[in-house]
């Protein structure tokens, strides 16, 4: 059995055939489209399941990367299997798919920092290691709706995974969706905090390209988004962003303080390590992760303007919202009710009608506290959280879900 690719560069499909004289009518055949990129390890990007048809195209993604494809044999439903790998080749040249309506494709930084102007639509820039991918629109504000994903849902694709969609057609501000490159390049991963591979060091690098977009759009406040593990990542980049307030959902306020399988998840995936009984907080740390915000912040020395949302009865109460305030030393006389205010750039907004668990506020509520954000430059200035309390109370106080769930 021999398998032979088909490849033109420039269109963003593959395909496999292959030969087979001993093939029998019942044979099957199953397809893997795999990608090899930098130093991480091969990745499966799509699958062509068990048919009697001897060929299969994959589409390829907007990635980078050596792509090869692995098919597999087998002769009878209950026969083992037996496997062909054909050559590599390196894609690289996406042309074919800037022909959709609202697709853009830079070959590389330098294509994308010359850019001026950024069209409604998705944006892929193709760099060696990574993709990065944006969904932008332009309502020509002056306040931006930046969104970062939580943990992600896999069906198999290996598509850019956008959040806020639904969010950024409520609000009256420009929006920038962003997908988590890391997760965009591995189908099988559903969480990666924004904070790299192997490859990229994205916690240094994703803030640049963000806000050469904001500079675009002629954005001069930003409203950072994101909810869970996109929390973490709205949490740390709210620090890099231009004149970001980030808007934190549930968040993680330590990696290493998250399930434990699915942080080794990641690091499998990022960074080639296997799971072991080193501490996570020493693998991250040796894989130059940021990934305590604590001492991130202290490091810097100054607290970025956050509004934190967080149920109450979800286990993030304790083991990241209690333990975030105390290592910020905040000195806690009570339970955090409602709205609070610590050192004056600080809101926590705890929820206790929300449902049971890791789930978010109302959807209305969100949309309210945008709203609010995007109406008032005045949260932005250097007190402005402090004068703006008793707005913010009532924003959360008049969402007409919290109303009827509070009596």
């Amino acid at each position: 059995m021999e398998i032979n690719i088909e490849y033109t560069r420039g269109i963003s499909k593959i395909t496999a055939y292959v030969s087979d004289p001993a093939s029998q009518d019942a044979d099957e055949y199953a397809f893997y489209l795999m990608r090899k990129s930098g130093e991480l390890l091969p990745v499966k990007v799509a699958v062509g399941w068990y048919s009697t048809q001897r060929s299969h195209s994959f589409n390829i993604p907007i990635i980078k990367g050596h792509y090869y494809i692995i098919c597999f044999k087998k002769a009878r439903p209950d026969s083992e299997q037996s496997r062909v790998i054909s050559d590599h080749i390196y894609v690289e040249d996406f042309s074919d798919r800037k022909v959709p309506s609202k697709v853009y494709v830079y070959a590389d930084e330098r294509e994308f920092f010359n850019t001026r102007e950024f069209h409604n639509g998705t944006h892929y820039v193709t760099l060696d290691a990574v993709t990065l991918s944006f969904k932008i629109v332009n309502k020509q504000t002056e306040t931006c709706f930046v969104s970062l994903a939580a943990a992600a849902k896999r069906d198999g694709t290996s598509d850019p995974i956008f959040t806020g969609v639904g969010l950024s057609k409520q609000i009256e501000s420009s929006s920038i969706l962003v997908s988590d490159p890391a997760v965009h390049a591995d189908p099988a991963l559903t969480l990666g905090w924004y904070a790299g591979n192997k490859n990229c060091e994205l916690q240094l690098d994703l803030p640049r390209y963000i806000n050469h977009i904001l500079c675009a759009l002629n954005a001069v406040r930003t409203i950072l988004f994101g909810s869970s593990g996109g929390g973490f990542a709205t949490l740390f980049y709210s620090t890099r962003i231009t004149n970001a307030i980030a808007l934190a959902v549930n968040p993680q306020t330590s990696i290493a303080r998250f399930h434990a399988h699915l942080v080794w998840d990641y690091l499998k995936s990022c960074f080639n390590v296997n799971k072991s009984k080193n501490s996570l907080d020493s693998v991250l740390s040796k894989h130059r992760v940021q990934y305590s915000l604590v001492p991130f912040y202290k490091r810097l020395g100054f607290l970025p303007k956050i509004v934190y949302l967080q149920n109450r009865s979800d286990w993030h109460y304790e083991e990241h919202l209690m333990y975030f305030l105390k290592s910020l030393g905040v000195n806690i006389q009570s339970e955090p009710q409602n709205v609070e205010l610590y050192l004056d750039s600080l809101y926590t907004i705890v929820g206790r009608t929300w449902g049971e668990g890791h789930v978010p506020p109302p959807k209305e509520l969100i949309v309210d506290l945008i709203r609010e954000l995007e109406g008032d430059p005045n949260y932005w200035a250097a007190q402005g959280f402090v004068k703006n309390k008793e707005q913010m109370i009532k924003v959360v106080s008049g969402c007409k879900i919290e109303a009827e769930n509070e009596r």
